[in-house]
């Protein structure tokens, strides 16, 4: 990217508290991140925005930069494990989510760099390291699952923010 630093476009500061329907906290660090697609071989950045409440409770709030959708992300706790690297797009797979059977469908896997963080984060994320990652839709929403610099697996569950 040359000189010139990827900058967030979300309108959060470091320090800003945030309040939302299930959670609230601080916005104390972000992270943005950057991956090539292949098949149109344009680069696609988006951020996500560390929350911290309460108790070390992290929540994220995703801002995407192409589409402008912004995304709410909570700590998801699932009875299977869901790794970005076994799993692929367009597929279905059935696992235990709270106690039931869900039929989850893989939307999307990939990989990104991490081309900009500031702030304290939860996670040991530094610039130019990866996250694999699979989004993954059943019938309560959509999952987020993510694997940094293959050392740190987290689960989230998502809700699309309106403005």
């Amino acid at each position: 990217m040359g000189i010139f630093k990827h900058r967030p476009k979300a309108k959060f500061k470091l320090g800003q508290l945030v309040r939302g329907e299930t959670f609230g906290g601080r916005a104390q660090g972000y992270v943005i991140y950057s991956e090539y697609d292949h098949e149109d071989r344009r680069h696609y950045t988006w951020e996500e925005w560390e929350i911290t409440g309460f108790n070390d409770y992290d929540s994220w709030v995703e801002y995407d930069h192409y589409t402008r959708k912004i995304t709410a992300y909570e700590p998801f706790k699932i009875d299977a494990n869901l790794d970005p690297h076994t799993v692929t797009a367009g597929t279905s797979i059935q696992a235990p989510i709270n106690g039931q059977t869900e039929n989850l469908y893989v939307k999307e896997v990939g990989t990104a760099k991490v081309v900009r963080r500031e702030g304290t984060l939860t996670h040991h994320v530094f610039e130019n390291e990866p996250l694999s990652y699979a989004e993954i839709t059943f019938s309560s929403g959509v999952l987020s699952v993510e694997k940094y610099n293959e050392r740190e697996y987290d689960v989230y569950k998502g809700r699309v923010l309106t403005v």
